[in-house]
């Protein structure tokens, strides 16, 4: 016959010091009491690309939705022929409804157009370079995780490059109030380490003092120290100027070697990838082992870090996601103890009101997590 104790009980057994290893061991339906604390989010963050519309007062109407469905933080890139006056009146309104506003900054990847500011030039000379027959199996990606942006990539191992994203970096901060920058496309198109002639010179000269470490462990070592070379020094960059500037990323392209390596990044808010658009998409367990390595690797380099899971939201036929999937996903991510969530989504996302629905819940609740 099987025994089963109520919580009170087991405490009271417990208080008289009694040792119940080995009867829990043969009877494991006991009900071992828990404790209890509470989970949710503290920086939500929302991509909305050109948060200004065709008027300011669409711009107005987009920072009261984000606001209603909970968001605190807006990322844009204010695309569209707005004027300077229209996106500061924007960041002014975010402001008034207590809504951070960080820019996007993309200085790697040129297909859509290098990103321009007054005063910055653009480096020359400076793309990734692989062989012909590598950058055809790119270009024409199997896996659908492996969505391949075709075009010329800067190599972000070249001085000339980082010197680049400061500038542009810099140079956004100062024309309008925003609250810091969110860097995306910072890495390599073949998703492990640059082929040009200057990395591999610099990679031959890494592996010449570490003559101990294998091919592999050292194209993930060095390519891991250019990454966060680039970031440390557009951090200290942006910090010198603007000091209470918030830093964050989109840990992308996936880096293969270390595919959760944004904790390991000198960024606040280094966004892994947890959830993405396509189908097949990932199931409940990959989410949480994603977001179970983020927890284990948060301060691992810096304690100012945030460890940051990112999902994406489609709205398409072809790869959307029911709003019952939605909740899930963010539920798995939210009782992974994950503190700040970065949301991407088509330019249609936040105007199904079912998402929005489901949104609003769970990114304006707490829940209770069990811990032993």
């Amino acid at each position: 016959m099987k025994m089963r104790f109520t919580s009170e009980v087991i405490s009271l057994i417990i208080f008289a010091g009694i040792n119940l290893t080995g009867w829990c061991e043969s009877n494991p339906i006991i009900n071992i009491p828990t404790e209890s604390k509470t989970i949710g989010f503290t920086k939500k963050i929302v991509w909305v690309w050109g948060l200004p519309r065709k008027t300011i007062q669409d711009a107005y109407a987009e920072v009261d939705l984000v606001k209603r469905t909970g968001f605190n933080t807006i990322v844009t890139d204010g695309r569209g022929p707005q004027s300077q006056a229209y996106l500061k009146a924007a960041i002014e309104y975010a402001h008034n409804q207590n809504i951070g506003v960080w820019t996007l900054v993309s200085p790697i990847y040129g297909e859509w157009g290098w990103q321009k500011a007054p005063g910055v030039s653009i480096p020359e000379g400076c793309l990734q370079e692989y062989p012909s027959e590598t950058l055809a199996t790119l270009d024409n990606p199997q896996d659908p995780d492996r969505v391949q942006y075709s075009g010329p990539w800067m190599c972000i191992d070249r001085p000339e490059v980082r010197r680049y994203a400061i500038d542009l970096s810099v140079s956004r901060l100062a024309s309008n109030a925003f609250d810091g920058i969110a860097l995306d496309f910072v890495g390599y198109k073949n998703y492990r380490g640059c082929q040009c002639t200057y990395s591999s010179n610099l990679r031959a000269a890494y592996a010449k003092t570490h003559r101990e470490l294998s091919g592999g462990e050292i194209e993930r070592r060095f390519s891991l120290s250019m990454l966060q070379l680039f970031y440390q020094e557009v951090r200290d960059a942006v910090k010198k100027q603007f000091p209470k500037a918030e830093i964050a990323c989109h840990a992308y392209p996936q880096f293969d070697p270390e595919p959760i390596n944004g904790p390991l990044l000198p960024v606040d808010y280094p966004g892994d990838t947890v959830a993405w658009f396509f189908k097949p998409h990932w199931s409940l367990e990959k989410i949480a082992a994603q977001c179970r390595e983020i927890k284990n690797k948060e301060h691992q380099a810096h304690n100012y870090v945030t460890g940051t899971a990112l999902m994406g939201i489609g709205t398409d036929a072809q790869n959307g996601k029911t709003p019952e999937q939605i909740r899930q996903e963010i539920q798995t991510i939210k009782q992974a103890g994950i503190q700040a969530i970065m949301i991407v989504g088509d330019d249609s996302f936040l105007k199904k009101t079912n998402i929005v629905k489901v949104l609003t819940e769970e990114l304006t609740t707490t829940n209770a997590m069990a811990v032993r």
